[in-house]
């Protein structure tokens, strides 16, 4: 979900990393499903990518599973 919404944003990873106050390994992790984001990165993760209400809900359910 995260790499789409970026994707279709139009930012690059690294511009998300950016953006996000976090870093790029952290950012290609959590896009390649390595790792779940906690929810403060979370959080910054969707502000950044301004993601809607149908993603934020699918993430939530993913990061959830883990908290």
């Amino acid at each position: 979900v995260v790499k789409f919404a970026r994707t279709r944003s139009g930012l690059s990873a690294r511009a998300l990393s950016r953006e996000a106050g976090l870093s790029d390994s952290y950012v290609s992790k959590v896009e390649a499903g390595d790792i779940k984001p906690n929810l403060e990165a979370f959080a910054k993760i969707a502000k950044v990518l301004n993601l809607n209400d149908k993603e934020l809900l699918f993430m939530v359910r993913l990061i959830g599973e883990e908290y």
